[in-house]
């Protein structure tokens, strides 16, 4: 492919039919089908040229325009290449320092020029009567762009089915449970203000266990009077509630998108944005009514330095949405999957693209639009589009398209695990205290069994003691046994005891 001249001057794009039949006749029978009027079309007066009017400025993802090699690219450029060859004519790119420059169609400086639908300039009074204008080459709607984070979780994401109100709350209403049910066993005489259970240190915090293992769903106290019983309604009442509401949203919290937006996600809340929207665009006359204001960049900078200045903008606040047609937006997420994303559910008016000639050449527009309705439907075109805008392609930043599931990590239930273990531990080290002074308090548990014994026990605490009560009598009852256990004379001991089968005596001091 042959290069211009000079920067100002033509440069030809020939044609091969490479996605088509050649078409022909013009002057066919308008009842004919669209297929045979092609087969025999060519441009009008025997011309083999078209000759099209080019910016000399880059409009991505339409036009790009090379200083350099005074060379165009983009999408426009192969919409003519394909026109070209679907017409089997050369097309040539003529440079156009005014682009759009309509009057220039009547001067002859270029047959054909790009035109904007969207502007009202397009459907001026006595436009039909100067120019032509052919069937939309581009056509999207005017869509929404948001600012998209990623959403960095630590250890604690078990707590944020719950506000911390809520937790606060839940917390109190435990401690208040165990402070209602250590005075009812003070009522019922469950303790003689010195040895039991019920206000006394050992039996608050007995009383906050059950309360905190009733919360857990692992209640293991027998209560033996009806306003404990009451109070045991009130408790699986709230752990029904509480525990159903925080497993249904514990599930969506660990598994939602870990991408975080922030916009406008429908018509609703866009009422309430500042939308960024280029300078001299026409689409800030229909943005307009939807936002609550409109920002834009200044109009002397170059096209895709206001792009780039309405991206900026969104980072940074300045603006909440960005608004284009698809086709930008599109082609600009591909390019910034981690900062963008798309909300499908905002869709404005379309922006068309189309060509238009001078009324004197109206038969070189019907003759493109009659190539661009044939080439819409051809694979190619729907590729070329792709390429283009990178339409059928994504980066799972569309708000419509984001991912429902995230894969739980063990990050994210770091919370849990040191919750966890830091129970065990503490467990574990009061199993050592205990274990170190287990003579005193061996001797401290019988003084309170009195007490203890009206108590409503757990049926391992009642099984515990029972045991124990039962070895204490036998060993007292047989000094012989006794000394024989001191020894470690343990099969002689059993032998003598006729211990049952499988039955593990629990070790008694000596």
């Amino acid at each position: 492919m042959a290069g211009p001249s000079s920067p100002a001057g033509p440069r030809r794009d020939g044609g091969g039919g490479l996605l088509g039949a050649r078409p022909a006749a013009r002057g066919a029978p308008a009842w004919l089908p669209v297929g045979i009027a092609l087969c025999c079309w060519r441009p009008c007066c025997g011309a083999d040229e078209v000759r099209f009017g080019m910016p000399l400025a880059s409009y991505p993802p339409y036009v790009y325009f090379d200083n350099d090699t005074a060379e165009w690219s983009g999408f426009a450029r192969a919409v003519i290449s394909a026109i070209a060859a679907e017409l089997d004519v050369h097309a040539v790119l003529v440079p156009d320092p005014a682009f759009p420059n309509i009057s220039a169609l009547s001067a002859g400086i270029f047959d054909v020029t790009i035109l904007e639908l969207t502007h009202q300039a397009a459907y001026d009074p006595g436009m039909e009567l100067y120019y032509k204008v052919s069937y939309p080459w581009f056509s999207a709607t005017t869509g929404a762009m948001v600012r998209r984070t990623e959403t960095q979780y630590g250890g604690w994401k078990l707590f944020e089915p719950f506000e911390g109100d809520l937790w606060i709350a839940i917390v109190a209403l435990t401690f208040a449970v165990s402070g209602v049910l250590v005075i009812l066993m003070g009522l019922a005489g469950l303790t003689d203000g010195q040895r039991g259970i019920g206000l006394t240190s050992h039996g608050t915090a007995k009383a906050v266990y059950h309360a905190w293992a009733a919360l857990l769903g692992g209640e293991d106290c027998e209560w033996h009077d009806w306003p404990g019983r009451t109070l045991r309604l009130g408790v699986l009442f709230a752990v029904l509630v509480l525990s159903s509401t925080y497993t249904a949203n514990l599930a969506s919290f660990f598994t939602r998108p870990s991408t975080r937006v922030h916009g406008p996600i429908d018509r609703a809340t866009l009422r309430d944005a500042t939308a960024c929207v280029l300078p001299d665009d026409p689409l800030q006359a229909i943005v307009q009514p939807y936002v609550k204001d409109i920002v834009s960049p200044s109009a002397g900078m170059e096209y895709q330095a206001q792009r780039q200045w309405c991206h900026a903008a969104l980072q940074e606040g300045q603006a909440s949405v960005w608004i284009d047609d698809m086709g930008s937006l599109s082609e600009w997420l591909l390019k910034h999957c981690d900062s963008v994303a798309l909300v499908n559910t905002i869709a404005l008016a379309p922006r068309r693209l189309a060509f238009v000639a001078s009324h004197e050449k109206r038969s070189i527009v019907a003759n493109l639009s009659q190539a661009i309705i044939k080439l819409e439907s051809t694979p190619a075109w729907i590729e070329l589009q792709r390429d283009s805008f990178g339409w059928g392609s994504s980066c799972g930043t569309t708000i419509s398209s984001a991912s429902d599931t995230t894969p739980i990590t063990f990050e994210s239930m770091g919370g849990l695990f040191l919750i966890t273990g830091t129970i065990t531990v503490t467990a574990a080290i009061a199993g050592c205290g205990e274990a170190a002074s287990k003579g005193s308090r061996r001797k401290i548990c019988v003084e309170q069994e009195a007490s203890e014994e009206r108590h409503g026990r757990t049926d391992g605490e009642m099984l515990r003691t029972l045991i124990g009560k039962i070895d204490r009598l036998r060993t007292q009852a047989d000094p012989e046994s006794r000394r024989r256990c001191s020894r470690g004379d343990e099969a002689a001991f059993e032998g003598e005891n006729s211990r049952p089968p499988g039955y593990d005596m629990p070790e008694t001091e000596s």
